[in-house]
């Protein structure tokens, strides 16, 4: 509630009467917040008729909707506890006045509305100050009320800004929870990230281990391939031929065996040394 005006809304309801506020009070009950509620006049009397009507609900109408409106009304304000129910008296002093109570009477009837036409001697019963001489008789409906639209108006209005305030505090609530969510994630992956540099030490060590475990299996096969190689070489060549093939066989193991201590020296981190000859050993 104040002066200033948003520029939108979801719902504008012009009017902070009697309908204006429990409008706003139900619509609120329903889950709508986004609403703005106008009068030009002061709260909580902005000088509609609820400021100034008799306040009294007679729940008869020979419409069947408006009669059943009225019940409605009438229950909402007991609901709230601002309504009393007086009771209420329609009286009658000429005969076409009485036949309109008689049509009233049969409309009470059809809606399911308790009634009763009255003479006039019962209507000076109910009330005493009433000149029964002067009357035809009267239409009493115990359930009229008396209630205060004011003060319903304000407690439904007040219930819209209560339930719209709940709900701006709850969101504000939930974006506070989700900026500490984030916050947290974002903590819990740097951590993650710190223990994955931790770890990557170990994996690049663990690795090399592999690749130098597998040059010493490698560095084996090429030893047991040559020793393979000059026994078989020993059954088809003869001197001269056996020497120069035996020393072809060699020259190339150890070629190969050059080019594995060059990966075992890179894993290391070593340079290579150049071997005489131009060989890396």
């Amino acid at each position: 509630m104040g002066d200033t005006v948003p520029s939108n809304a979801k719902c504008v309801i012009i009017g902070a009467g009697i309908v204006g506020n429990c409008l706003a009070g139900h619509l609120a009950r329903l889950g709508w917040k986004d609403m703005v509620l106008l009068d030009q006049g002061p709260l909580p009397n902005p000088g509609g008729s609820p400021g100034h009507a008799s306040n009294c609900i007679f729940p008869v109408d020979h419409n069947k909707e408006m009669a059943l409106l009225g019940v409605q009304s009438a229950n909402q304000y007991r609901d709230v506890q601002r309504s009393v129910d007086s009771g209420g008296i329609e009286v009658a002093r000429t005969e076409e006045r009485w036949q309109e109570l008689q049509r009233r009477m049969t409309s009470a009837h059809a809606w399911g509305v308790d009634a009763q036409l009255l003479s006039p001697a019962e209507v000076k019963e109910l009330v005493p100050f009433v000149n029964e001489e002067i009357i035809l008789g009267g239409f009493y409906c115990p359930s009229v009320s008396v209630v205060d639209s004011l003060d319903t108006g304000t407690i439904f209005r007040n219930e819209a800004i209560d339930k719209a305030e709940r709900m701006a505090s709850l969101q504000r609530d939930a974006e506070a929870e989700m900026e500490r969510l984030a916050k947290e994630r974002e903590a819990v992956a740097k951590e993650a990230e710190k223990a994955l540099e931790k770890l990557k030490p170990i994996e690049e060590k663990q690795e090399k281990e592999s690749k130098l475990a597998d040059i010493k299996r490698r560095q084996k096969e090429i030893t047991e391939q040559l020793a393979k190689d000059k026994r078989e070489a020993k059954k088809v060549f003869k001197d001269e031929e056996l020497k120069e093939y035996i020393a072809d066989l060699t020259e190339e193991a150890e070629a190969k065996r050059a080019a594995l201590r060059d990966e075992i020296a890179e894993l290391r981190g070593e340079k290579k040394k150049d071997s005489p000859g131009g060989k890396t050993e």
